[in-house]
């Protein structure tokens, strides 16, 4: 998350490379620099390139790795389109596919067995579904939303004690996801707001003819403290010690032109993946779909049992069986509901964290779903429960 923008910051900056290194753990308080040990394997490849760069007096290693890294980057977008498919295509594997030829078939041979399949299935979704974190590039994920947004869950078990419906697992979770849904969308969008901010302040430094500082009125020391994401912090930096040691307006330019691939990079990938949310929701509603069909036509099955002539060789799950599958039906989409949400998160986001702003909607649509076809399945198939 800190490695593109250290090496915009060092690239650019007027004083020497392991100086630049210095100067940010010492001003930005990022400890973390001094623990080399547990550094990350694009971390180490960096800090190599950074003392090349220091000793041998060059700035061309550096560039060539900025380079190198956004254009790492610029090639995700040309995949993912496709790496998008291959991840819901893998995610609905177990919310839609394997249910409905496991536990559609499995469920007229041993029904106790056909719904712990489906909780099974329902499980392995919720932790398939952290896959999405290998479509959004870790270097440009969002940071996690505080803790506090996830009080809110805590709500849960008392919803669901004084909800009267069937679904009290479901419409809890719902209930409870709407306020940290709305906290997480206020932070998500605090942060992209932040980048279009930043873009502003880059077009100021490069169109100003006069001391850019001065156009904003603002000291360069304070621009240090504008800014909570790494790449904001970074190119601030960079302003603050370009203007304080060499005024250099290539400097500038080059800060305008990286920093703007990188904006670019994580709009147009946000472009990209905003059909997910969409994909979620309708692999919501049609997992829910196909689950209050079966159900219902195995009620069915079992209310007409005696008028069926014997010896038709099929088993027919009996109205125990039934009700143990409506008992379990609610933490089964439940589960869905949650795999897709950080599958979400993890595409769109590249955090798992921000579940929450797609729980509800995700949430929402899967408890309409499920009363709406509980309501129209029996009409829909033509039978009477």
């Amino acid at each position: 998350m800190y490695a593109i923008p250290l090496a915009l910051l060092v690239y650019v900056s007027p004083l020497p490379p392991l100086s630049t290194v210095n100067f940010v753990r010492e001003r930005l308080r990022l400890s973390f620099l001094d623990d080399k040990a547990n550094f990350s394997g694009r971390f180490r490849e960096l800090f190599e390139v950074i003392k090349h760069t220091h000793i041998y007096g060059s700035r061309k290693p550096m560039e060539q790795y900025v380079d190198r890294v956004l254009g790492e980057l610029e090639g995700e977008l040309d995949v993912a389109d496709y790496n998008l498919s291959n991840v819901y295509s893998m995610v609905s594997l177990f919310t839609t596919l394997l249910p409905t030829l496991i536990v559609s078939t499995l469920v007229f041979i041993d029904a106790s067995s056909a719904v712990n399949s489906a909780l099974m299935l329902s499980f392995i979704a919720v932790i398939v579904s952290f896959i999405g974190l290998t479509v959004y590039p870790s270097e440009v994920s969002f940071s996690p939303p505080p803790i506090r947004i996830y009080l809110f869950f805590l709500l849960t078990p008392l919803l669901y004690f004084i909800m009267p419906t069937e679904t009290r697992l479901l419409a809890s979770v719902s209930i409870a996801s709407i306020p940290s849904c709305i906290l997480t969308f206020m932070h998500l969008k605090h942060q992209i707001n932040e980048l279009k901010d930043e873009l502003r302040i880059v077009r100021t430094f490069i169109s100003s003819p006069l001391n850019p500082f001065s156009s904003m009125k603002i000291k360069p020391s304070n621009l240090l403290k504008k800014g909570c994401l790494p790449i904001v912090k970074a190119v601030n930096t960079g302003f603050y010690l370009i203007a304080l040691h060499s005024e250099d307006k290539q400097s500038y330019s080059l800060l305008n032109t990286y920093f703007l691939r990188y904006y670019k990079f994580i709009m147009n990938l946000r472009r990209k993946t905003r059909i997910m949310l969409f994909y979620s929701i309708l692999e919501s509603a049609m997992s829910t779909g196909i689950y209050v069909f079966l159900i219902v036509t195995l009620a069915y099955l079992s209310s007409q049992t005696q008028v069926m002539p014997s010896g038709i060789g099929l088993y027919i799950p009996s109205t125990q069986e039934i009700d143990y599958f409506y008992a379990n039906i609610d933490l089964i989409i439940t589960l869905n509901a949650t795999a897709l949400s950080v599958l979400t998160a993890t595409i769109r986001e590249g955090n798992p964290a921000y579940f929450s702003l797609y729980l509800f909607p995700i949430s929402l649509t899967t408890l309409v779903t499920y009363h709406v076809t509980n309501l129209l399945a029996p009409s829909i198939l033509g039978v009477t429960l």
